[in-house]
């Protein structure tokens, strides 16, 4: 199998538009705590490729998805394209084409969205261009319950999942290593910058990857 990675910096806002995620009128961005990026990784095998990228956004907006399938059509099937977000409630708004989220902008931003797509569709297309071999592994690991970094809002109501177990919270980590690189999945609310912040912040996901960066180098 071939791996390869690429990131480009997405910290495009409207400045004195609320961020998306808290829908509160003084939740404003006026400026930038830190930079938000576009993450992805690209896999080929038997020469089809896949993409997976993670953008420090709120969510991925349907019309967001469109442009950058469009974009990278002659690079990858929108099959084998996966965005997702790490649901930072310090990002911005202005880029969704619901009526629903736009009310919490209020209103939509081309420049914005362009951007935004403009740098998912560089994250990918690098990531593509540095397709190398690489060997896929799976990992797994339990964060231990006494670390204080999840908790779950409404135990009593999960706890009447049939399913539930003896934890509140899925204390379980994936790591996907291609020993270049790798992509961690663990399930966090990312709000740990709350409503009151006026600047644009990746919250704890986005330092993670910054801190993870950090120690293998990247520039």
């Amino acid at each position: 199998m071939e791996a390869g990675f690429g990131r480009a910096d997405i910290t495009f806002f409207e400045r004195g538009m609320p961020m998306l995620g808290w829908g509160s009128p003084h939740n404003v961005a006026l400026g930038v705590e830190a930079p938000l990026y576009a993450r992805a990784l690209a896999v080929r095998s038997g020469g089809r490729a896949a993409v997976y990228v993670c953008a420090d956004l709120c969510f991925i907006a349907a019309g967001l998805r469109v442009a950058v399938e469009a974009a990278l059509a002659d690079r990858v099937h929108p099959a084998d394209l996966l965005l997702t977000a790490t649901h930072t409630h310090s990002g911005p708004a202005g880029y969704s084409h619901a009526f629903f989220y736009d009310l919490s902008g209020p209103g939509f931003s081309r420049r914005v969205f362009e951007g935004l797509r403009d740098g998912i569709v560089r994250a990918a297309t690098d990531a593509l261009d540095a397709l190398a071999p690489a060997r896929l592994t799976l990992r797994s690991g339990i964060v231990p319950g006494a670390e204080p970094i999840a908790f779950n809002r409404s135990p009593g109501a999960h706890r009447r999942n049939p399913d539930a177990t003896g934890e509140d919270v899925d204390r379980e980590m994936l790591v996907l290593d291609t020993g270049r690189g790798v992509v961690s999945f663990f399930a966090l609310h990312a709000t740990s910058v709350h409503g009151d912040g006026t600047r644009i912040h990746p919250d704890h996901k986005g330092l993670a990857c910054e801190a993870y960066e950090a120690a293998r180098g990247v520039p």
